[in-house]
């Protein structure tokens, strides 16, 4: 799939509050105190995902931990050297847990060991995204179970300053109309915060019961969108 880069951006005002402070029917502010004016902009941008990450834990048993831990150590190898190939740059693998526990007989006796390596990759292929899906659970065969699954914007993404510049201007626009309408004129900016919203998206995976029935996962992420909005304060004249 090749990512779309059009961008559509819709833009709505919130206004929550216009706090104009009149002295009185003239638009007279009390006296030391200045008059402002608080809107609240919301800019919404629908971009498709640029980053794709998942988890794969690997898990082999030994009869001993020596054992359990080559076994493991030659399957996680193999993973990441499949991981390389399909073009994840290194610093994109990371191991973020690794069990070493005991496993039991019908009777509760020690049998062997079993090891749980778990391996997150992140990514910008996103149109390889079944490839190197498809490449991790080819090279960890049974002994690999892969999860979590998301597509997301990163946060270097140009969709988020999009986001935030179509929040400002839209709370600009909402309190330029309000002042008008105050028979007054919008001064400097006194306080501006803005607030970021972007949820990955989780896509389920199959569960393989055999690298032959794992040849390429079919993966395709729909657009997201990443809404930002800012609360602002206008001086008024």
């Amino acid at each position: 799939m090749k990512p779309s880069h059009a961008l559509s951006v819709l833009v709505a005002a919130i206004v929550v509050a216009a706090a104009i402070g009149l002295g009185d029917v003239l638009g007279r502010a009390r006296t030391g105190a200045p008059r402002t004016i608080s809107v609240t902009g919301l800019g919404l941008v629908r971009a498709t995902p640029d980053t794709f990450s998942f988890s794969i834990d690997v898990h082999t048993t030994g009869a001993s931990t020596t054992a359990a831990l080559a076994a493991n150590d030659a399957t996680t190898g193999r993973v990441d050297a499949a991981l390389h190939a399909a073009g994840v740059v290194a610093g994109s693998l990371a191991t973020t847990s690794l069990a070493v526990n005991p496993t039991y007989g019908s009777q509760g006796q020690i049998t062997g060991y079993a090891v749980d390596d778990q391996i997150d990759v992140t990514s910008h292929l996103v149109a390889r995204a079944g490839a190197i899906l498809g490449a991790a659970i080819d090279a960890a065969g049974n002994a690999g179970q892969v999860s979590g699954l998301t597509f997301s914007l990163s946060a270097q993404s140009p969709v988020r300053a999009r986001a935030r510049v179509a929040a400002l201007a839209n709370a600009n626009h909402a309190a330029r109309e309000l002042a008008r309408a105050a028979g007054a004129h919008l001064g400097p900016v006194v306080s501006l915060v803005d607030h970021e919203h972007a949820a990955p998206q989780e896509v389920p995976i199959p569960i393989f019961a055999s690298t032959a029935a794992a040849p390429r996962v079919p993966v395709s992420p729909a657009t997201q969108s990443v809404s930002v909005t800012v609360a602002v304060v206008y001086q008024m004249s």
